[in-house]
């Protein structure tokens, strides 16, 4: 075999496992309802949904297209850059940023939410380092077949 035909044979094997990786939205329907669990994360100190957090959200309202949605608790948390009380109400904030995006862009009820907010608390382990990956929110949706 010439090495052109090999060179275009694992080409085309190459694309078409690229192909199986995308992520799509699974199914929606009564299989597709359940829990999901999802943390988003934002940039210190902001409470802005960038594209990579918007797109983990969309990929979860739209997978639960069709369920009934029973509870949505949602946690804000933040790091340990700030004062305590500072740190306290962004984590609230992000909580409700959640909530608003997934109000409007979903139509969820806002009856259905639990907004919690954690401040920095779990933000440093026991040995004294700095966790910055509490800069999130954690969504768990409770979804029932209609």
């Amino acid at each position: 075999m010439s090495p052109r035909f090999l060179l275009a044979a694992a080409l085309a094997v190459g694309l078409a496992g690229c192909a199986a990786l995308q992520k799509e939205a699974p199914a929606a329907g009564p299989l597709a309802c359940g829990t999901r669990d999802v943390n988003v994360y934002f940039d210190a100190q902001s409470i802005e949904l960038d594209r990579a957090a918007r797109d983990v959200i969309d990929l979860t309202g739209k997978s639960l297209a069709g369920c009934t949605i029973t509870q949505v608790r949602i946690v804000g948390s933040s790091d340990v850059v700030g004062p305590d009380d500072a740190n306290a109400e962004l984590s609230a904030q992000r909580a409700k940023v959640m909530a608003d995006y997934l109000v409007d862009t979903f139509k969820w009820s806002r009856e259905t939410m639990q907004l919690l907010a954690t401040g920095e608390r779990g933000a440093v382990t026991d040995a004294g380092l700095a966790v910055p990956m509490r800069r999130r929110a954690r969504i768990v949706v409770e979804s029932a077949a209609p």
